[in-house]
Order: structure tokens, then C-alpha cells, then sequence
């Protein structure tokens, strides 16, 4: 996130002052099969805690949230076959007559909004009136308890202003400050949207995504220019030998800069700071992965500048703070 003070994320960029907030419509996500844990107020899901309302009933299979009503109607045809029990109660229950009750109850939701901040969406004030409406969405999020995330497309490239967060403050703040100006990379901001929603699965497996995309739906940035190539660490075997290897804090840019045409660029185990990469040596293809056996985080990965990296594949690698550019995952 940058600096209040500076409206321009890169030379061209004007802001825009905040349109109206509004109460907004209700927003929430189908109800699934799956049982959730975590407590909100906005979708319905499946509990099975003994609280929250009771839908429908479902064979018992152990459990002792035993639903009476349906228990009786599933028990009740049987009752003539049953004399001899009969006799001595008044109604007959075996154990495979027993229902459980099957509750929902509401919870949060991750609430990822993806803005598009081109030259179009000046237009108009369309700009105005998108960051009215993500305030009064924010508004609404903080009173259901969400979890919300910010990603701005414009120019040539998507860019994670907000990482996920319990702070509905932090995404208002840094909403004021998105600039509008450039081009519209729409698919970059897509492909952005769905890289943030995979990672909060994986370390919140309970969550419930809700995408909100705010854009005129003019895309004008190809999905596959200037782009990377990039693969998860259980997708990076089979690495190819090494011919340049990299201790911690050494600069993977200058690296790559004068790197051969094939070159494989490792880097040792370890935590890695941030990386910038704006582009590699002319006409080369170069991979950049782990050393072998070895174990990489890296925070995030930015491709900016004009600089070649299309011909840049990344694979092996933790990047735990995801990849922001033009970059497909």
C-alpha cells in the first residue's frame, strides 16, 4: 500500500474524490454442503454445533442432536410391525429410526473486491460512484464481521493494494487513495483475484469467497502479454540442473539481467525478501527456481517495467505474499 500523501502509483495517475455511500442490498453466497466453524452474520452455512436453525433432517449415524419430529415420521409406519415392543410403550423407536437435525447459521465471508482504476472509469464519475460504493460495502462488511481484500488493475498490470484483512479501516483508507489513469488489464486483475482467493483457501480452508468486481468491462491489455509463467512448488519436480546458484539476500535482478539464453538461476533455502523483477537479458529464457532439496519463501514477486519477462518461468518456489503484475499462476 503506498503513501497517503501521494496520489500517483506511476506518472499519469489523478485522483478521484469519494461518490455517495448508500445502504446496499443484501450480499451473500449460496448455501453449500459443507460445515463451517467460524462465526459472522452474512451467508448461511452448515453447523454441526447444537445451535443455529433447524432445516432438514438426516439419518442420526451417531450423532446426539436427535431431531424428535422426524424420528416419529420415519419410526411411524413401522409401529404395527412392532406388537411386542408394543406392549410395553406406546410407541415403538428402533436405532435406525433416529433422525439428526441438520442446522445452518450465519457466518463471514472474504469479501475481495477487484477495481478497475483505467482512464474509462473517469468517465462519467464512474469512478465516484465505484468508490461510493465500496465504502458502503465496507460499511456493511464491518457490521457482518468480513474479512476484506483490495486489488486495483490499471495501466499494464493488477496490483495487491490490501492483502486480506479483519481491517475493514485499512481498506477505506487505502480506497481514498487509488488514483485512476492507463489502460484496462482486466484479465491480469482476474487472474490476481483468483491466485489471493486459492492462497486464502489453503490457510483458511472454512472460507467463504464473495468476488466483487467493479469495472466497465473494457479490457484492453492482452492476458498473455508480458507475462511470466509461474508454478507451485508441488508442481516444480523434475527441476532442471543449476548453472547459476543464489545464497540468501544475494540480487536475483542483476541475475537475471545478464543471464544466458536457458540459463536455470537457484536460489539456496531460506527466507527471501521481496523481489522486483523488470525484466531479463534480451532473447533469453531463463527459469528461476529452488536449489535442489532446498526449501524457498519468498515474500512477494512484482513484475514491473518495461522489461522482458515473458520468457521468465518461476516454479519450486514458496511465494507467500503472491505475485503482483501481469503474471499467470
Amino acid at each position: 500500500m503506498f503513501a497517503s500523501s501521494d496520489a500517483n502509483w506511476w506518472e499519469g495517475g489523478q485522483k478521484v474524490k469519494t461518490g455517495e455511500t448508500f445502504a446496499p442490498r443484501k450480499l451473500d453466497t449460496p448455501l453449500d454442503k459443507l460445515t463451517r466453524k467460524n462465526a459472522g452474520r452474512r451467508s448461511r452455512t452448515r453447523t454441526d454445533r447444537k445451535r443455529g436453525r433447524y432445516i432438514m433432517a438426516r439419518p442420526a449415524n451417531g450423532s446426539t442432536d436427535i431431531a424428535f419430529d422426524a424420528t416419529i415420521r420415519a419410526a411411524a409406519p413401522f409401529q404395527s410391525q412392532r406388537g411386542e415392543q408394543r406392549k410395553r410403550m406406546a410407541f415403538a423407536i428402533e436405532k435406525h429410526d433416529l433422525q439428526k437435525k441438520i442446522r445452518v447459521k450465519r457466518m463471514a465471508n472474504l469479501v475481495l473486491f477487484l477495481v478497475d482504476a483505467s482512464w474509462s472509469m473517469a468517465v462519467a464519475e464512474r469512478m465516484n460512484a465505484t468508490k461510493g460504493a465500496i465504502l458502503s460495502l465496507l460499511a456493511d462488511a464491518y457490521q457482518r464481521r468480513d474479512r476484506v481484500g483490495l486489488i486495483v488493475f490499471q495501466k499494464d498490470r493488477a496490483t495487491l493494494v490490501l492483502p486480506p484483512t479483519n481491517s475493514v479501516q485499512l481498506a477505506q483508507r487505502a480506497l481514498v487513495d487509488i488514483p485512476v489513469g492507463g489502460k484496462t488489464p482486466l484479465s491480469a486483475g482476474m487472474f490476481m483475484a483468483v491466485d489471493v482467493l486459492k492462497r486464502e483457501k489453503q490457510l483458511h480452508p472454512d472460507v467463504q469467497p464473495l468476488l466483487i468486481v467493479l469495472t466497465d468491462g473494457a479490457g484492453n491489455v492482452s492476458g498473455n502479454s508480458n507475462t511470466a509463467t509461474v508454478t507451485t512448488p508441488s508442481a516444480g519436480s523434475g527441476n532442471a540442473s543449476c548453472t547459476t546458484t543464489l545464497s540468501v539476500g544475494a540480487n536475483v535482478q542483476n541475475a537475471l539481467s545478464i543471464a544466458a539464453p536457458g540459463a536455470v538461476i537457484c536460489l539456496n533455502g531460506g527466507n527471501w525478501a521481496a523481489q522486483t523483477f523488470s525484466g531479463i537479458a534480451p532473447s533469453s529464457t531463463v527459469t528461476l527456481q529452488a536449489a535442489p532439496g532446498a526449501t524457498v519463501h519468498i515474500g512477494t514477486i512484482s513484475l514491473n517495467g518495461p522489461g522482458n519477462t515473458k520468457n521468465l518461468t518461476v516454479k519450486g518456489l514458496y511465494i507467500d505474499g503472491g505475485v503482483q503484475g501481469l503474471c499467470g499462476v
